[in-house]
């Protein structure tokens, strides 16, 4: 049992997800890392467990489209942070890819001639 296949009839039925044969095989291959345990716990204590199980498989639905190492570093991000929400896992683990921003001596610098406008001025005139 693979628990990605499972996702979506966990976040309709969230009480089932604690006790499911597919979250304790995702624990024992890895899958499901102690800071998801963690991110769970927390989201579970705060919110409930139906709204904590319901963040907590969002947050494992980002597995499908973001790498394993972003969506480590998102949920650790929400942990320190205290903020147990799957869009801010989200937000943190994609901010984790960006690369470095460019400095701003290494931009060029652009110049232009400067535009001339008083051919704008019979505009003016006219309204006076």
């Amino acid at each position: 049992m693979v628990l990605d296949h499972y996702l979506e009839a966990f976040s309709r039925k969230p009480g089932a997800f604690p006790r499911s044969a597919p979250l304790e095989q995702a624990k024992k291959s890895g899958t499901f890392s102690v800071d998801h345990a963690e991110f769970l716990a927390s989201a579970s204590a705060l919110y409930g467990e139906n709204r904590g199980v319901g963040e907590m498989v969002g947050v494992l639905l980002l597995a499908r489209r973001l790498p394993q190492t972003a969506n480590t570093t998102g949920l650790r991000k929400a942990q320190e942070m205290r903020t147990f929400i799957a869009d801010y896992v989200k937000i943190a683990a994609r901010s984790s890819l960006v690369r470095g921003a460019t400095l701003l001596k290494e931009v060029p610098i652009i110049t232009s001639p400067e535009v001339d406008i008083t051919r704008y001025d019979v505009l003016f005139e006219a309204r006076s």
